[in-house]
């Protein structure tokens, strides 16, 4: 393969802010659905799931992370407030399905209530498309294929 063949790589960033009352907060439980969640977005582990469940008052909760061949996931679940807040940082150098990705943790993690951005990385940070809403995430995924 000649070095112009090579794909460029891609520098593809989602971060969510969002809330449940459904929080997980077993360290087990996490590290099954990171797995699920790594595959069924098309990515693949090189390392972990690493989990740990961190009992400080105030930053109580699970801290999460996952290396993928093209970077990271990692995520913390703050499960003393009510609802349990969560933040979600999802960081490729290939391509992400984002809608995929958003509606997995929506309903795999039954949110509430969430804000996201997603950048572009390749030069600076360009922002893609943002969101604030649960109901739009699960509604444009219920649709029928267009045909």
């Amino acid at each position: 393969m000649k070095n112009n063949d090579r794909k460029a790589p891609q520098h593809n960033h989602l971060l969510i802010n969002a809330k449940t009352y459904f929080p997980i907060t077993n360290k087990r439980k996490m590290k099954k659905w990171l797995k699920g969640l790594v595959h069924d977005i098309g990515m693949h582990r090189i390392a972990g799931p690493f989990v740990h469940y961190v009992n400080k008052p105030g930053n109580r909760g699970l801290t999460a992370v996952v290396m993928i061949e093209t970077s990271h996931i990692a995520l913390h679940i703050w499960d003393e407030p009510e609802p349990a807040h969560i933040q979600f940082d999802i960081y490729t150098c290939s391509g992400l399905n984002v809608e995929l990705t958003l509606l997995k943790i929506v309903s795999e993690l039954q949110i509430t209530d969430i804000d996201w951005v997603f950048y572009d990385r390749e030069k600076g940070f360009k922002k893609v498309s943002k969101g604030n809403s649960v109901s739009s995430i699960m509604n444009g995924y219920n649709k029928p294929p267009a045909t």
